[in-house]
């Protein structure tokens, strides 16, 4: 194969710096692309939709999410790492697992949604939050059809991201990210509401679906139950779903906590600046996982001993970033958004930056990263357990004894939490230095005194 397709995507030929080189600009490059389109279409959005519309998607896509996270065995990663993810009997077999855990998430949700409708119903709901909106429970049961059209999709795009080539993965993000604003989009102009964001939703998941046979080369996808093969995703990945849950409670868990605290247009607003924090968030995310995360594990594999000189590298880059970005969203984004959004949005800033400190603390990623790179999940869940713990108790003790401001401050800072088990425990798997470890810590620090002083802007008290 050459060195790139009609495409330009790049392949496996080169050394594993040419290609982490070449990986890296495609996904930075890729990411930028995808997420300008949701932003934008996000902004077109809000002169179309009333805030509460983004709070009721916010919320359906929280519990769509904890339903994930609970099934989480790491099929992905599992064929990201695994001697024998080209053997077309273990595609296959790791595909049949994928349609039935998503069947199987799917059934989670619709109990869920019955469970919130009750409550609503019997006004054990706080009665002007997202959770009362006699919407949500259709909403979620439309959103929910996402996940057994996600089932079925091919697996051999993670082929494509073990081997560094991700250019086709990142075509696939991006291609879809404009397939669904497109539809969200046209359906909003023409005045459907908060149905337009739900078509948006299924639109993007049958177009991934469809895309991804058609992008993705390998084998054919077909049901195979092999019994080493699903002993190997399993055991991976027993340890997962727990670390899964948990991690939901660090990812997601404030779209629960504060859907049920705020009233239905604040919270809009609280979900819309979680979108461009989880974008800054996931921009970081996204270059360890598909980037650092390929590339370290086969450094971990081939060169065990350059493991740290690799983390050491990779932190400069990452942290240098995130310091850049969370320190500019609180100087910039009452200019920023005061330009790009129309009066009755004002409030997004204000929650955006309480928000910020969640960007310092994504370079530690990387080390949650290395130690799934080890094999190790049962030590990776020890973290996810505590910092999801540390969520579902400080979050709302905060919010009860302090307000939602300090709430927001506790949850965006919650990863500290967990920082001395994570130091602990990738310390057994290379040194650590502390000087690169702590200063992140510090940054955090100095955004959270600030953000303690900062005054809730008048127009929000007053929200239409």
């Amino acid at each position: 194969m050459s060195q790139s397709d009609k495409f330009g995507f790049v392949n496996t030929t080169g050394s594993l710096r040419q290609r982490v080189q070449k990986g890296g600009v495609l996904v930075l490059g890729g990411y930028g692309a995808a997420q300008f389109l949701r932003l934008a279409s996000n902004l077109i959005l809000t002169r179309l939709l009333a805030p509460d519309a983004f709070g009721l998607i916010a919320a359906a896509v929280a519990v769509t999410t904890l339903a994930i996270m609970m099934t989480d065995i790491g099929i992905h990663n599992c064929i990201v790492r695994s001697p024998n993810a080209h053997d077309k009997t273990f595609l296959r077999t790791a595909w049949t697992i994928k349609i039935l855990r998503n069947f199987l998430i799917w059934t989670i949700v619709m109990l869920v949604t019955g469970i919130i409708a009750l409550l609503a119903a019997r006004g054990a709901t706080p009665a002007e939050s997202t959770f009362s909106d006699p919407r949500l429970p259709l909403v979620m049961v439309l959103c929910s059809l996402q996940l057994i059209i996600a089932g079925f999709e091919s697996v051999n795009k993670s082929i494509s991201e073990r081997n560094l080539t991700i250019g086709r993965n990142i075509f696939h993000e991006v291609s879809a990210q404009f397939f669904a604003a497109c539809i969200t989009i046209t359906c909003a102009f023409n005045g459907f509401g908060v149905w337009s964001l739900v078509a948006g939703i299924l639109g993007s998941a049958i177009y991934r679906l469809v895309t991804s046979y058609l992008i993705f080369p390998g084998p054919s996808m077909g049901f195979e139950w092999n019994r080493a093969y699903v002993g190997e995703i399993l055991n991976f990945g027993k340890w997962l779903a727990l670390a899964s849950f948990f991690g939901f409670m660090t990812n997601k868990g404030d779209h629960v906590i504060f859907g049920w605290a705020l009233d239905g247009d604040h919270f809009g607003l609280y979900a819309i600046a979680a979108i461009w924090i989880s974008i800054a968030y996931h921009l970081f995310e996204s270059i360890t996982s598909k980037l650092f995360f390929p590339a370290i594990s086969e450094v971990m594999r081939d060169r065990p001993g350059n493991t740290a000189r690799a983390y050491r590298q990779s932190r400069v880059f990452l942290d240098a970033g995130a310091v850049m970005m969370a320190f500019g969203i609180y100087f910039l984004a009452d200019f920023g958004f005061g330009v790009l959004y129309p009066d009755n949005f004002s409030g997004v800033a204000y929650y955006l930056k309480l928000l910020s400190p969640v960007v310092l603390f994504a370079p530690y990623r990387m080390l949650s990263f290395m130690i799934l790179s080890n094999g190790d999940t049962k030590r990776f869940t020890m973290v996810s357990f505590v910092t999801g713990l540390s969520t579902l108790i400080l979050t709302p003790l905060g919010v009860l004894a302090f307000g939602a401001q300090a709430g927001v401050i506790i949850f965006a800072c919650i990863t500290a939490t967990s920082l001395p088990v994570l130091w602990s425990i990738a310390g057994k798997i290379m040194p650590l230095d502390w000087r690169i470890e702590i200063r992140m810590l510090i940054a955090a620090g100095i955004l959270a005194a600030l953000l303690s002083s900062l005054q809730e802007p008048a127009e929000m008290i007053t929200i239409d």
